[in-house]
């Protein structure tokens, strides 16, 4: 709430307005970019807009433009000599992106190869899964069809048992009524 109400104040100052040109310019004088970019973060809290309508307002618009290019050509100069004095380390580290760049890159190429591999794997043995699991189907049928075949086996064989058994008997009686009327 305070930044809002800070914000209303630059926004309503034109004292505000030339003291951030002001502080921005005597850092862009020093040409340090630490105070530079401080001075810079601390503008966002102030309207562009509202600095481009006092100057207009206070008639001060030409002098703003002019010092709002000072700043920037003085910025652009401490931006290109901050560069040029780590101009090494900066190379050094462009050149480490770029062979994390190739390692991710090979990485990359080695993990689609293994998820190919690992489909061309799941593929053939899910299909020799299949496979193997119908003939276990199929033989458990047979299972029970042998187990089947071997009941109606004994109770044939009972029932011709029975069938001898009943035959003898029929045997023994003709050949006993017959001996016995």
């Amino acid at each position: 709430r305070r930044r809002h109400d800070r914000r209303r104040e630059c926004d309503n100052s034109p004292e505000m307005a030339s003291q951030l040109i002001a502080n921005l310019e005597a850092c862009a004088s020093r040409d340090d970019l630490g105070d530079i970019c401080q001075a810079i973060e601390e503008a966002p809290s102030f309207d562009q807009l509202a600095l481009a309508q006092l100057a207009i307002a206070s008639g001060e618009a030409e002098v703003t433009a002019a010092a709002l290019g000072r700043i920037e050509s003085r910025l652009g100069a401490a931006l290109g000599a901050h560069v040029a004095a780590r101009y090494s380390e900066l190379i050094t580290e462009v050149d480490a992106v770029r062979s994390l760049e190739a390692r991710l890159v090979q990485s990359h190429s080695r993990v689609e190869r293994l998820a190919a591999t690992v489909r061309r794997v799941r593929t053939t043995t899910v299909g020799q899964h299949e496979q193997l699991s119908g003939r276990v189907s199929q033989l458990e049928h047979m299972q029970e069809c042998s187990s089947l075949l071997r009941r109606v086996q004994r109770l044939l064989y009972l029932c011709w048992r029975l069938h001898e058994a009943v035959d003898a008997s029929k045997a023994r009686r003709s050949a006993g009524g017959g001996a016995g009327s």
